[in-house]
């Protein structure tokens, strides 16, 4: 018993590490294409980071996987709204407009978090990110699909440092069933710091799969 709780402290440290490190919402999971006015669609999925070597203990592990979730809205004809849970936990809204439809779809979208873990060890915590990032993607039936993104994320604990990176992710969004209404992303996603504040460390490279529920392929 005396060994689980000297052991607690150190797991929650290593998650808020990771969690400031921006794992909890480390990559887009996510394509171009937006969900249609009046409909909700619900995805899901893990991110896997690695535990920065300069901040780890010996018996640390390697790497940490976090969950997420998320609800998109689709509110006018190529805009979306959402909503995302993250590991923490951690609350976020996100939106996204497509600016080009086609075989090859292009969008902007942006996703801002917040996480607060109360009380630790002896005083609150609360970090914050923000992403906005440019996504190029084609999922169309018959050909190869893939997913590119490039953008910012800056992240940020209240009162204390903060880091702005450059990032980039590869993912390949197939969609499976007969009407091709589930999307499965696995994704690699890279980050490098370019200015920070503070000690935070940062994960180069994290890798995660995502699941969601999307419209059917638009009529040709």
């Amino acid at each position: 018993m005396v060994r689980s709780m000297l052991l607690c402290p150190r797991l929650l440290a290593a998650a808020w590490l990771a969690a400031l490190c921006g794992c909890y919402t480390l990559g887009i999971q996510e394509t171009a294409r937006t969900t249609p006015p009046g409909r909700r669609e619900f995805g899901g999925g893990v991110t896997v980071v690695p535990v920065p070597p300069d901040q780890a203990e010996e018996s640390d592990p390697p790497v940490v996987p976090f969950p997420y979730a998320r609800c998109q809205f689709g509110v006018a004809e190529d805009l979306e709204l959402g909503l995302v849970w993250t590991f923490g936990p951690g609350l976020g809204a996100s939106a996204k407009w497509r600016l080009q439809r086609g075989p090859v779809e292009l969008a902007v979208s942006a996703r801002a978090t917040g996480f607060v873990l109360p009380r630790y060890p002896f005083r609150s915590m609360v970090s914050w990110g923000v992403h906005p990032r440019v996504v190029l993607s084609s999922e169309t039936a018959g050909a190869s699909p893939y997913c590119l993104s490039a953008g910012v994320d800056m992240w940020g604990e209240a009162g204390s440092g903060s880091w702005t990176g450059l990032s980039v992710g590869l993912g390949i969004p197939f969609r499976a069933g007969s009407r091709r209404q589930l999307r499965v992303m696995p994704e690699l996603y890279a980050v490098r710091v370019v200015a920070s504040r503070g000690d935070l460390g940062s994960p180069t490279v994290a890798f995660g799969v995502s699941f969601c529920e999307v419209a059917p392929d638009p009529a040709p």
